[in-house]
């Protein structure tokens, strides 16, 4: 199975859709045209300190862009929407239903990736975990 910290970096939950990208390097080079590419101008894109993400603020004429120091708080105290929980659940919930499958091989994960995306945007399996909080942008 291929890396999983080299899709992690660059999932995003862009209103009520997933977006999963397979990349060999995790850094501004890579992310910023990625979000240029899918993110709506003028979307608040909501992120941790990581430092690649710093980068986004070189698109802010496009973006607002909040972040939240997870030494500090993992959510703003000033304005609750600025959080990364709901990415890092779906992430989690990912790699929970790889783990169950154990392991794909690499030349398959981008069909699991598109699958789980697709199900995340048209509909939820029937299963007994409650509905995540989808509304955060990055």
């Amino acid at each position: 199975m291929g890396k999983m910290e080299n899709i992690a970096s660059l999932v995003f939950n862009l209103f009520f859709k997933v977006a999963m990208f397979r990349v060999k390097q995790r850094d501004a080079a890579t992310l910023l045209p990625i979000i240029r590419a899918h993110v709506k101008p003028g979307s608040m894109i909501v992120s941790d300190g990581w430092a690649a993400y710093g980068g986004i603020r070189t698109l802010q004429r496009a973006f607002t862009h909040r972040w939240v120091n997870h030494k500090v708080n993992f959510v703003d105290p000033s304005d609750r929407r600025v959080h990364t929980q709901s990415i890092e659940a779906t992430w989690g919930a990912f790699k929970r239903e790889l783990k169950a499958k154990c392991g794909v091989p690499e030349d398959q994960l981008d069909g699991y990736m598109s699958t789980y995306m697709f199900r995340r945007y048209f509909g939820r399996k029937k299963t007994s975990e409650p509905p995540s909080d989808r509304d955060e942008v990055l």
